[in-house]
């Protein structure tokens, strides 16, 4: 069996999602790690896109996407991805300053100055991380409008997309006996 811890990082929480242990089962480890929790652990840092609101025509999607990484990978994976923007984007950059595709591809924020081949370089190089570290990518999909128009009492679709992505990274865990502890990051 595994367990999921889910870590809140932003102030709000998706709607009705519990905080805490959202699945718990007895697990018997004797080496410990992340704050004396069984090890070792994969995380899964997810972010959403599509917040609008559920009616808005230029966000018909709510989006909620994931990677899943072992905590033994992660600090090589951040060292990896933060040399291949060096290159890309010069330090020192902002304290605030992140990689959005959105931003990229609108021209918006940090990515206001970029040529297109530097949006191109800083695109590839998130996907060569990716295929670098054999990282494990989740992405759930929420049509808006026909989830409400389907259902007289939808579930709130922020809800259902975190039921999903954690149901898929249960399985994930489940499908890795040698590592079956998971903590969501969002």
């Amino acid at each position: 069996m595994c367990q999921v811890l889910i870590v809140k990082t932003k102030k709000e929480r998706p709607c009705g999602l519990p905080w805490g242990v959202a699945s718990v089962a007895p697990i018997q480890h004797s080496r410990t790690s992340v704050q004396g929790y069984p090890s070792p652990v994969h995380l899964l840092y997810v972010d959403e896109s599509g917040k609008s609101g559920p009616r808005d025509p230029r966000q018909p999607s709510y989006i909620l996407a994931g990677v899943i990484v072992s905590e033994a990978q992660w600090r090589d994976v951040e060292v990896d991805l933060a040399a291949r923007v060096d290159l890309i984007c010069l330090p020192p950059r902002p304290s605030n300053w992140e990689i959005h595709a959105a931003d990229i591809a609108h021209g918006k924020r940090f990515a206001k100055g970029l040529s297109r081949n530097d949006k191109r370089a800083l695109i590839g190089a998130v996907l060569d991380v990716i295929d670098a570290f054999d990282l494990r990518l989740e992405f759930v999909v929420i049509d808006k409008l026909a989830h409400l128009q389907k259902y007289m009492n939808p579930v709130p679709f922020e809800l259902l997309a975190y039921r999903f992505m954690i149901e898929r990274f249960e399985y994930f865990l489940g499908n890795h006996a040698d590592q079956p502890l998971g903590m969501v990051v969002s």
